[in-house]
């Protein structure tokens, strides 16, 4: 990536986590780091890169924001735009998209019409279930805050989903109804440059009952690379990042 031009790489609100580690390595690797933030808020949250300097602020237009980074620059080439956290995503692409520099294509939902997903929904309003619920073979059913898993409950008819669904509501902005599957839960973890895929982890979560809890996590046990469970995930999962256009970058 360097080369004798030098080089920059904007990121786009880093978070203190994964936003932290993408800011040392690219300065590792021989880049400075440009730091666009969409809001005050974000920047306030995140005390990861207040020492990378320019820091600057996303503009009222895309133009507007890619000048500023392309006059913060100088004469160093801007080679990448990295989101920092989930809400740097959006504008990381934009910013990518116009400078036409490396990035995941947009999809359009059709692409995974040919893949089996789990039915479900998600509202603010008990009104937002109820075409859902009246399916007879939905049943049973998982109902959580949309955005954990804490106080998630199944349950096997539409009444105790209701009454699940307004006290959740009490306390939740919205709420996730999702059919209820059997079976282990897996997160398979890839990197994919240019559309090609490397597994970097395969984890199986340890759950079960307790403390008067359906399914609690107890940790993540490791899964073997040449156990028939990887394969048969990875050729799956590789197959959804195909559909769905994600060709560079990490996913899980």
């Amino acid at each position: 990536m360097i080369g004798e031009t030098p080089t920059a790489v904007v990121i786009v609100d880093p978070d203190a986590s994964t936003g932290k580690i993408i800011a040392q390595e690219v300065v590792k690797r021989g880049s400075d780091v440009i730091v666009v933030w969409t809001t005050e808020e974000n920047r306030g949250s995140s005390g990861s890169a207040s020492h990378y300097q320019p820091q600057l602020r996303q503009g009222s237009t895309l133009q507007e924001t890619a000048d500023k980074c392309q006059t913060a620059a100088g004469d160093r080439e801007i080679v990448a735009c990295l989101a920092g956290g989930d809400t740097g995503s959006a504008l990381a692409h934009e910013l990518a998209t116009h400078w036409d520099l490396r990035r995941n294509a947009n999809y359009d939902d059709k692409h995974l019409a040919d893949f089996r997903n789990l039915r479900q929904v998600s509202g603010s309003r008990l009104n937002d279930f109820e075409p859902f619920l009246q399916q007879s073979n939905v049943f049973p059913v998982i109902v959580k805050p949309k955005e954990s898993s804490e106080n998630a409950k199944v349950c096997r008819e539409a009444t105790t989903a209701k009454e699940h669904i307004e006290k959740l509501l009490s306390y939740n902005s919205s709420v996730l109804c999702q059919e209820y599957t059997q079976g282990q839960e897996y997160i398979v973890e890839h990197v994919s440059r240019d559309g090609v895929h490397k597994a970097t982890m395969v984890w199986v979560y340890d759950q079960g009952p307790a403390n008067g809890s359906n399914n609690v996590t107890f940790g993540f046990v490791p899964v073997p690379a040449d156990s028939k469970a990887t394969q048969l995930l990875l050729c799956f999962v590789r197959s959804v990042l195909d559909a769905t256009k994600v060709e560079n970058g990490p996913s899980f």
